[in-house]
């Protein structure tokens, strides 16, 4: 035990622990030795093979006989402390990882963990397809917070499954231990996307394969006449504090962007409001709701919007707040808190027309308040519009997605000759990688370019009418 005292001008002759076995019915006490390299006094228990609960307080007296203890009403209140086998498991906090965007290949890891008498590790077991791998361990990063990374051994698809389970170890003896979650792995839905598409809309009737969720879902909620996207309600706080747990719902379908394409749907946001405004007249977020737009395949997001919550509209924050109590809102959404969010695609967004990308509504919660959440209907990617102007690029035709992945996909205006189509796909040696002879627009609107064996790059798509070249693009191979 060592002790440090402060004091102005008292000489302190003896200071001792004065400890008990018994709540103070009979007590001893060991003396500490000043060390003069420390300016602390230390000193031993002795506990002569006694085990369970020590009480004890700290005396000092000085030359003329003055006595001062810690804690001052000693013994009525004292410390404590346990001797013997340390049965006490670790707390660990994590929020779970819930979605892999398909192209990544990394699971960032976070857990906060403390103990009595310290950590010794925290240990991530992994299994791919229901194929153990060897672990990871998270490195201490500040205070109780443990990060690190899953490196998945290939790049996962839908059908794989993913699913990891986090174990702190204390240093006592026993090495207790406590696990997240506490029976069996935690599952990671991979998101794998769908062919991309120029349009989507959808009332939520029939949509729930459309999404991969993370703590949302796709049903009828009383208030609305039919089934809507909504997060779960209430919807989940973070486990740690000063972080914020994300709640997603990202559609399998990448859209083709236009030029002026609208992103239109309506919403209820009874989520967590902020305060008003900062000292740099800035809103300032608890927690927020946001539509974003990734253009290469999840491993960065766009914000199509500001963040916001229900302090964005009048009838939102009046329900949020009046129904408060505790630590949550019991309000709940109705059709005629429906506010329509229309966003235009190509402006301030980071989205040109001629981009594939995919979609997302993210929840980002902290570890306090909670409420209903989010719901969303009638939703509405560039409507579908009979204007081929817009719709098609030069020469009549359009091919997407670009960046491609695996299939590249022509469509033309129809024409009005019945001469045959030829697709010329090369590298930029002029190598021929692929080709299509004979197409009949007449027929066949859309034709499908297969470049699952091509090697990533650049290449050149020529679209020819007999000798003559009607089109050329570059597009680009992942």
């Amino acid at each position: 035990m060592q002790v440090g005292i402060n004091a102005d001008d008292d000489n302190f002759e003896n200071i001792k622990v004065v400890y008990s076995f018994d709540a103070f019915s009979t007590a001893s006490h060991s003396e500490l030795i000043p060390n003069a390299a420390t300016s602390k006094y230390s000193g031993n228990l002795l506990l002569n093979f006694n085990s369970g609960k020590v009480n004890y307080y700290i005396e000092a007296t000085t030359a003329d006989n003055r006595t001062y203890r810690y804690p001052s009403d000693a013994p009525a209140k004292s410390f404590s402390l346990n001797i013997g086998p340390d049965y006490i498991i670790p707390n660990l906090f994590h929020n779970p990882v819930k979605l892999l965007t398909g192209n990544l290949q990394k699971l960032e890891m976070l857990a906060e963990a403390s103990d009595n008498m310290g950590i010794q590790s925290i240990k991530v077991d992994y299994k791919v397809n229901g194929n153990l791998q060897d672990p990871i361990y998270l490195s201490n990063d500040n205070n109780n917070l443990f990060k690190g990374a899953i490196q998945l051994p290939f790049q996962p698809e839908e059908n794989d499954v993913v699913e990891y389970r986090i174990t702190a170890t204390d240093i006592s003896a026993r090495n207790n231990v406590r696990s997240f979650p506490a029976i069996g792995f935690q599952e990671v839905k991979v998101f794998s996307p769908h062919e991309p598409v120029l349009s989507y809309s959808t009332n939520f009737e029939n949509a729930d394969n459309d999404f991969v969720f993370a703590d949302f879902t796709v049903s009828p909620v009383s208030g609305f006449s039919g089934s809507v996207l909504h997060t779960f309600a209430p919807y989940p706080v973070s486990a740690i504090e000063n972080t914020r747990v994300n709640i997603i719902a990202q559609l399998k379908y990448p859209v083709v962007i236009q030029k002026d394409g609208l992103f239109k749907f309506d919403e209820v946001v009874l989520v967590e409001p902020g305060e008003q405004v900062n000292q740099y007249n800035e809103p300032v977020f608890y927690d927020y709701v946001i539509v974003e737009a990734s253009k290469d395949g999840g491993s960065s997001w766009l914000p199509l919007s500001e963040k916001y919550n229900s302090g964005s509209n009048n009838n939102w924050y009046s329900a949020f707040t009046k129904s408060y109590s505790g630590n949550s809102s019991t309000a709940l959404p109705h059709e005629s808190m429906f506010v329509n969010h229309t966003i235009n695609l190509t402006r301030d967004t980071g989205l040109e027309a001629g981009d594939t990308a995919i979609f997302r509504f993210r929840l980002a919660s902290d570890n306090s308040v909670s409420g209903f959440g989010w719901a969303i209907d009638n939703l509405e990617i560039q409507e579908f519009q009979d204007n081929n102007e817009e719709l098609f690029a030069e020469g009549s035709f359009l091919l997407y997605p670009n960046p491609a992945r695996n299939h590249l996909y022509i469509e033309w205006n129809n024409r009005d000759n019945d001469m045959h189509l030829d697709v010329i796909v090369t590298d930029l040696l002029g190598k021929i990688v692929r080709q299509q002879h004979n197409i009949e627009p007449t027929f066949a609107p859309k034709t499908i370019i297969d470049l699952t064996d091509v090697n990533p790059g650049i290449y050149l798509v020529s679209i020819n009418q007999g000798r003559e070249v009607l089109a050329t693009n570059k597009i680009i191979k992942n």
